[in-house]
């Protein structure tokens, strides 16, 4: 029997190839471990997705007046999951964000254009994810090009999952601070870049 340095070398891997493995906790085949094989794509941690709202749209935004606060909506018309990571089935329930594992690390983008109806408008961004925690990834962002005048808003808030992200979610929120905002759009991407464990 050859070794396993005698191989050919893979030089383009498949997620559908397959590795073999020693598997500790199944002693049947020795004391040490039985000899298992696994899916090459089982040792990828990472993996994205996409949603995208086609409800609100210029002629009909979603508006919330100045000093309210409201759950950004996103209704995932449009979804990429073709690249989500092994053994996971979304990352968005159409209401909360849903990340599978504590302790990994996540990149979420929420892109949207919106209009204020104040020359000076602004708002507070953050991800709610309830508990003793609450809000989270907050930031203020400003309407610079004057009132009713459209801008396009890219928010990236990466960051670690906790046992309170993990346990209720995470709600995307928006509240209008000066001027009403009108927002549509709207778009979500979730990307996980780390597996813990």
């Amino acid at each position: 029997m050859s070794k396993l340095t005698d191989k050919q070398a893979l030089i383009a891997p498949s997620d559908l190839d397959l590795i073999h493995v020693i598997d500790v906790s199944d002693t049947t085949g020795s004391s040490e471990g039985t000899s298992k094989k696994m899916a090459l794509s089982l040792t990828r941690g990472t993996g994205w997705a996409s949603y995208a709202d086609d409800q609100y749209i210029e002629a009909s935004p979603f508006t919330i007046n100045s000093g309210v606060t409201s759950s950004l909506p996103n209704n995932s018309a449009v979804t990429i999951e073709s690249f989500l990571p092994p053994l996971v089935s979304g990352l968005y329930d159409g209401a909360k964000i849903t990340p599978e594992s504590g302790g990994s690390y996540y990149s979420f983008t929420v892109r949207f254009c919106a209009k204020s109806s104040s020359v000076s408008g602004s708002f507070d961004f953050s991800i709610d994810i309830g508990g003793t925690v609450g809000q989270i990834f907050n930031e203020t962002k400003v309407f610079s090009k004057g009132a009713n005048a459209e801008q396009a808003f890219s928010i990236v808030a990466p960051g670690f999952i906790g046992e309170t992200f993990l346990a209720n979610g995470g709600t995307i929120k928006i509240k209008s601070l000066v001027g009403n905002t009108s927002i549509y759009d709207i778009s979500l991407q979730i990307a996980r870049i780390h597996k813990a464990g």
